[in-house]
């Protein structure tokens, strides 16, 4: 399943995801969570973002992992050129056991909540 995940990584495999049923034209706003598949967004991820327009929308990541985060961050803002992305959130944990702190995730919660005119940092 590991070598699996890292080959759809690296030939760009984008599963056929089923239509979403909400208009997200109503949003400005969106949180987007992605597990890291071998440094990167999963393939699931890398199908919506590649396959709709989210300009000039607000972009919130969050990414679980269980080691390193490497340029998941980074793919979604190339993913996401005419998006503001702000606030990552890096989630890790070992095996089993959450390694980011509660205080760490109910921070980041609460940074979301302010909104921009609050002037948004989210994160850590």
């Amino acid at each position: 399943m590991v070598k699996q995940g890292q080959q759809e990584v690296n030939r760009g495999f984008k599963p056929l995801l089923k239509p979403l049923d909400i208009e997200l034209a109503k949003y400005d706003t969106l949180i987007i969570g992605t597990p890291v598949w071998w440094y990167s967004v999963a393939p699931a991820v890398l199908t919506f973002l590649s396959g709709i327009n989210l300009s000039g929308k607000t972009i919130i990541p969050f990414a679980t992992n269980g080691g390193w985060i490497g340029h998941t961050f980074q793919d979604i803002k190339k993913l996401c050129p005419e998006s503001e992305v702000v606030g990552e959130m890096n989630i890790e944990f070992s095996e089993s056991n959450l390694k980011t702190t509660i205080d760490e995730l109910e921070t980041w919660i609460k940074n979301i909540r302010k909104g921009k005119d609050n002037e948004y940092i989210g994160g850590k």
